[in-house]
């Protein structure tokens, strides 16, 4: 919690936001509301360990350091809701998870000594994930309700505001024992990552009847309309990058920028077509260790005009190896007839779905277009979320537009 200010965050978050607790707890006079406090890091222990009135309740600053031992901390938790130790005419309780990593103990031990006591079951569980290192899977276990997910908090105004609506809102309901959960301030907070990454080959091949400066100009066009299209639904953050392949792979654009700031710099053609070693490199950024767990499936999209020079298949084996890699929206794209369709097939996987194929210029910006803008909004849709065994892809891709192509016009 050291980390980017976190711990700062959540000091300031709760101390900015006891007022307004205190003010919505002053609402119902028929309830008392008492205040405590566990920390875990190496260990667990009560920061603040007796229940104190909210109106005279003061924070001392947590710090960060130690590893997260969450399990311990939910066993102290459990020890305090024994119903020997609460009165038994007392309103359900709330519990507040708040964490930015991975648990260190065995947290089912935790979870289990939680969910023993009849006031671990019937208390109002709420938890926060702070950035997205954390295992959500276990916060979704702590809350127990499928309806209700871990609030993503992904800065400081975000936990801010996701601290006062449970030190409000939530509180609000709680006193009046009502079961009703409020809605969250403004909507959802949380936007949830998709990573967008072009495949480009730039084998002396793509020099021929200026194909690599039809790509560089397709993708340069369709950027403002890909913008637009990510712009139309806020809860996705969409990160673009780029690999080129040629004589070797190596990443165009590194670093996944959001796409609002993207600036696509000029590809340019030598070299031969080694196809499987662009494959590893995107393969090793789908990696679970970097890609976080609540991202959208990514979209890939493959271009080439040739036939692969290296071993292709252990590109596609490593790809496919990630979770992530088999969830991706995998497109490809066949610049001119001598691109190796059948290489582009088993790179998307399904066989409902073909390579699409660019004979010229204007076939490609309508293809570069339509990825850009069409296949990115429902891969950020709710939609995309959604397991359907009856779809082809991993999301429901809109229908393919027309190339046009003449016939005199052609690669």
């Amino acid at each position: 919690m050291g980390y980017g200010g976190r711990i700062q965050s959540l000091n300031f978050a709760i101390r900015d936001t006891l007022p307004q607790m205190q003010d919505a707890a002053a609402e119902n006079p028929n309830a008392e509301v008492l205040l405590r406090v566990v920390k875990f890091s190496n260990g667990a222990s009560w920061h603040a360990a007796n229940p104190v009135p909210v109106d005279q309740f003061n924070l001392v600053d947590l710090e960060a350091s130690g590893a997260a031992d969450m399990g311990k901390a939910l066993q102290l938790v459990a020890e305090q809701l024994d119903q020997a130790v609460l009165p038994q005419r007392m309103l359900p309780p709330v519990l507040v998870l708040i964490s930015c990593s991975k648990p260190s103990d065995d947290v089912d031990v935790g979870l289990r000594a939680l969910m023993d006591q009849p006031w671990g079951r019937k208390a109002v569980r709420i938890a926060v994930a702070v950035g997205d290192e954390v295992d959500r899977s276990i916060l979704q276990r702590f809350i127990g309700h499928p309806e209700l997910e871990p609030l993503q908090a992904n800065n400081a105004e975000s936990l801010v505001r996701f601290i006062k609506w449970v030190s409000t809102a939530i509180l609000r309901i709680s006193t009046k024992g009502e079961k009703i959960m409020p809605k969250l301030p403004g909507g959802p907070l949380a936007r949830r990552p998709l990573h967008f990454i072009w495949i480009a080959d730039c084998s002396g091949s793509m020099g021929y009847g200026g194909k690599i400066q039809s790509l560089n100009n397709a993708i340069r066009e369709a950027l403002p309309h890909m913008q637009d299209a990510a712009a139309e639904n806020p809860n996705a953050e969409v990160m673009v990058r780029a690999v080129k392949f040629s004589s070797g792979a190596s990443w165009h654009m590194a670093s996944p920028v959001p796409v609002e700031q993207f600036r696509w710099d000029d590809l340019e053609a030598n070299g031969v077509t080694d196809m499987g070693k662009a494959l590893q490199l995107v393969a090793e950024q789908l990696d679970p260790e970097f890609m976080p767990q609540r991202a959208l499936p990514p979209v890939l999209v493959l271009i080439s005009d040739g036939h692969p020079t290296d071993d292709i298949n252990s590109g596609l084996r490593d790809l496919m190896a990630q979770p992530w890699g088999t969830k991706a929206v995998r497109i490809a794209i066949a610049i001119g007839d001598d691109a190796e369709k059948n290489v582009l097939q088993r790179f998307i996987g399904h066989p409902e779905l073909e390579p699409l194929q660019a004979n010229n210029a204007e076939s490609l910006v309508k293809f570069i277009k339509w990825v850009s803008t069409a296949v990115l909004k429902s891969a950020s849709s709710p939609a995309s979320q959604a397991v359907n065994t009856n779809q082809s892809t991993n999301v429901p891709l809109p229908p393919v537009p027309d190339p046009d192509v003449q016939v005199d016009d052609v690669w």
